[in-house]
């Protein structure tokens, strides 16, 4: 063949011996590409015959597909759990809400070439070790809880016992102290916080709008936008400790209770703010609208606001609320009656929940150690529930739990139903799963295709399209380097963000739904929008906060930014 410059030696010289890595693959195949197209060698350089250049591609091709069998062949037959399967997997273990995101402190999952499922970069460090206990000992304590239903309370918050609202209740707006502010956040704080326990409410909030038409200094587009949060109470809460639960249109001048249910963590409270009211002081609006000099004479201007207000009369909070007690996880592990002093009901016990807590069959030798422990912590003074709940950590900090059994060189048709539940769900296998694995089917293609195609038309799936579309596009990413909150209001207003996120997850999750070309990514004629996100790319027509296909002028690709409405 041609000579090769120094340059393009450079490129080769790491390939020479490494064509099994990733990184010197790509290179290869871009070579591979370059052969085939005949742009190389160059035009001006001495070429090689079709045929040397035929076999120079063949062994290309030959050596990468080589590669690429032994790369299906993993040196480990297990790899850890990441954060996100991690999550899940305690989600459907416990049958408990993880939302919280038990996995949080965990240290960052290294991704390789882009992804966090290689087994190389998921190391388990002491680190890790010491959360995972702190971590198993709060999802045990969520999922099994021994004793009566607790007690469900109401807690009434009025505005009297809520912090005051940004427009004072002096000369700045009009209100009725005690039965209605014109609020732009309302929260309960310090000793009139209610002391609330982990677990599930129900909030209501009797609000209305007013003055929604106003034209002047503070004037809004559109309906009040009332924001439902519940997170820690507090003006110096840590930014993005508080979770949006809804945000909803309230109509003007007509007073009505608005009902959400959410999921607090011990000592959270719930935060009720007007989503596109001011920000800042009214005095503020009334110096960037009239300039300084206003604020000394503010009085009349003050006196004379009438714009538009979030007037709450009270808020409630009810729970926590339990459909089914005992709850579905500790029935699942202890069944309808708790014998104690039966030691071969605590082995039954332990042998059915690392069974699923390991993901495939356990031995003697499996559940031995954990039997040992329950047995020296009983020994030692410890009561039945504080033994069983110490052993049950145990086994969630144990490899068996923490590590993923992917196979060797021979899969097992467990392995197998791991394999397709991790990819598909981010999760551990289900019951269907579980059956066929022990009835040994999933070795049969066709059972493996329609248990994917069932598996994609679950919910659980859409694991799979966050985790996916988060990495390959990068939209984990989003929101790192954040525009100016000064200068960029609209962005934090709309809350751009997640609607921009939330576009591209729905734009890949129809393609996949519907078996659509690939095409569709770069030349689709439409896209999934909110209003705020259609008005941000200039497109009329959407109206409300709920995302709907919406077709394009002009076809585009996925990641574009900007868009023109169809005629």
């Amino acid at each position: 063949m041609a000579r090769t410059s120094r340059r393009t030696s450079d490129v080769l010289t790491p390939c020479n011996r490494t064509s099994r890595q990733r990184s010197t693959a790509g290179t290869w195949h871009d070579i591979l590409d370059q052969l085939r197209a005949g742009r190389m060698p160059p035009r001006k350089r001495p070429r090689p015959d079709p045929k040397s250049v035929r076999r120079t591609v063949n062994w290309i091709t030959g050596q990468l597909r080589k590669a690429g069998r032994l790369r299906t062949r993993p040196n480990d037959a297990v790899r850890r759990l990441n954060r996100r399967e991690y999550n899940h997997t305690l989600r459907d273990l416990l049958l408990i809400d993880t939302g919280y995101n038990p996995a949080a402190a965990f240290p960052e999952d290294n991704p390789t070439d882009g992804f966090d499922t290689v087994g190389g970069s998921l190391v388990f460090s002491p680190a890790l070790m010491r959360e995972a206990m702190r971590v198993a000992a709060d999802a045990v304590d969520r999922g099994v809880k021994f004793g009566p239903r607790p007690e469900v309370r109401v807690h009434r918050i009025l505005p009297r016992t809520a912090t005051r609202p940004v427009f004072r209740t002096d000369e700045y707006v009009k209100i009725v102290t005690g039965t209605g502010d014109g609020f732009q956040q309302f929260r309960p704080d310090g000793k009139n916080a209610p002391r609330l326990a982990q677990g599930e409410y129900l909030i209501r909030v009797h609000a209305t709008a007013l003055h929604t038409a106003y034209r002047g200094v503070g004037q809004i587009e559109g309906p009040v936008r009332m924001k439902i949060r519940v997170g820690p109470p507090g003006k110096t809460a840590e930014a993005g400790s508080r979770r949006t639960i809804r945000t909803v249109d309230v109509p003007d001048n007509q007073p009505r209770t608005f009902t959400v249910r959410a999921r607090f963590e011990a000592g959270q409270v719930p935060i009720v703010s007007f989503a596109n009211g001011h920000r800042g002081s009214f005095k503020n609006l009334v110096k960037k609208r009239f300039g300084p000099e206003a604020r000394k004479n503010r009085a009349p201007i003050m006196k004379a606001y009438d714009g538009p207000q979030l007037r709450v009369f009270w808020m409630e909070v009810e729970g926590p609320l339990y459909e089914n007690w005992p709850l579905p996880g500790h029935q699942r592990i202890f069944g309808s009656e708790i014998r104690p002093e039966d030691r071969d009901y605590v082995q039954t016990i332990l042998q059915k929940f690392t069974t699923r807590a390991f993901r495939r069959p356990v031995t003697k030798d499996d559940i031995e150690p954990f039997l040992a422990l329950f047995d020296r912590l009983r020994t030692r003074g410890d009561s039945f529930q504080q033994a069983i709940r110490s052993t049950l950590q145990a086994v969630l900090c144990s490899p068996g739990f923490f590590y993923i059994h992917t196979g060797g060189a021979a899969l097992d048709d467990f392995a197998i139903a791991s394999r397709l539940s991790y990819f598909l769900w981010s999760s551990m296998p289900d019951k269907r799963l579980t059956e066929l694995a022990e009835q040994g089917e999933l070795r049969r293609s066709a059972v493996r295709k329609t248990e994917a195609t069932r598996m994609l038309a679950d919910p659980r799936s859409r694991a799979f399209v966050n985790s996916f579309t988060g990495q390959w596009l990068g939209l984990d990413q989003l929101g790192e380097m954040p525009p100016d909150p000064k200068r960029f209001r609209d962005y934090y207003r709309g809350e751009l963000e997640s609607a921009m996120r939330e576009e591209s997850r729905r734009f890949f999750a129809h393609v996949l739904d519907k078996n659509l070309d690939v095409a569709h990514f770069l030349d689709a004629d439409f896209t999934f929008l909110n209003q705020r996100l259609a008005e941000h790319y200039g497109i009329e027509g959407v109206e409300g906060p709920a995302f709907r296909r919406v077709r394009l002028e002009q076809a585009l690709p996925v990641v574009a930014c900007s868009a023109r409405p169809a005629s």
